[in-house]
């Protein structure tokens, strides 16, 4: 589906892909759209804002609740934050109870998931912040702040194998884990805060449903709204939209899957190297004098 200009154009992105490339991206996306406006995931306004010109631009909005809705943007980090720290928690328990010091390999393997784990939160901590809602502001604190003092204990505790005992290991191992294990306790807080406390206490199953709930009212924003040009939202949410997970009317908005604008997008660079060129060639070639 290409991008078109009478229709406001939602389309899926890789946050990360994305990110480096956002001023050539709102160049191509004036040149299909003949329209300047370019917003990220949450710089969309929703129905009640007052949109200045730069606002429209996607220079943000002061703060200003937009149409991605804040306390399902931190409910969601939350969640997945909780998702991750689960599994390693699990690891962790694991490493508590083996009867020997952990080889150069395996040590080198768990610290990398600790750091991975480290820098997603580092991400998804950069995607919310406070909201109207005091729990969820609370909860999603604490998954955030208890994640992070979890694993800098325990690297602090193992920070040479050389030097690293049986009984050190098992007790740094074990803290580690019931660190982790109170960072998941704040799952009730989140289900309660978007009510999904029908879901057990599985976070994947918190983080899809909290997806689909943002994906829907990111559709109804699409399709109320009278603005023109394009809002680039992660491809997940494209995709809740198009299978039918978020149900809604998707007739007033041009709906674009990322594989759909990458391959629109790639041509437009290929011709705009391939015009840049040939100008180059022109302004080369020596002028004939006119006899």
């Amino acid at each position: 589906m290409p991008l078109v200009q009478d229709k406001l154009n939602v389309v899926g992105e890789f946050h990360s892909e994305s990110g480096p490339r956002r001023a050539m991206e709102a160049r191509f996306c004036l040149a299909k759209t003949r329209s300047p406006n370019y917003w990220r995931e949450n710089e969309f306004p929703d129905l009640h804002q007052e949109v200045s010109s730069r606002a429209r631009r996607g220079q943000g909005h002061g703060g200003a609740q937009g149409a991605d809705l804040m306390e399902l943007r931190a409910a969601h980090a939350a969640s997945l934050l909780v998702e991750k720290t689960t599994e390693l928690s699990a690891t962790a328990a694991k490493l508590a109870g083996v009867a020997r010091v952990m080889t150069p390999k395996i040590y080198r393997l768990f610290n990398e998931k600790i750091n991975a784990v480290h820098r997603f939160r580092v991400r998804a901590a950069g995607g919310w912040r406070p909201t109207r809602t005091t729990e969820l502001n609370t909860a999603a604190a604490a998954i955030f702040d208890g994640t992070e003092h979890a694993c800098q204990a325990y690297l602090d505790a193992t920070p040479d194998l050389s030097t690293l005992t049986l009984s050190a290991q098992s007790a740094a191992a074990q803290a580690f884990a019931d660190g982790l294990n109170a960072v998941s306790g704040q799952l009730d807080v989140l289900k309660n805060a978007v009510g999904a406390t029908g879901l057990g206490n599985d976070p994947t199953a918190l983080a899809a449903h909290v997806q689909a709930q943002r994906s829907a009212f990111m559709g109804l924003a699409a399709g109320m709204s009278s603005q023109l040009g394009v809002w680039k939202i992660g491809q997940g949410h494209i995709d809740d939209l198009t299978s039918g997970r978020s149900k809604i009317d998707m007739s007033r908005a041009n709906f674009v899957t990322r594989d759909d604008f990458i391959q629109e997008f790639t041509d437009w660079v290929r011709e705009e190297v391939a015009r840049k060129r040939a100008r180059e060639q022109q302004a080369q070639q020596p002028t004939q004098q006119i006899t």
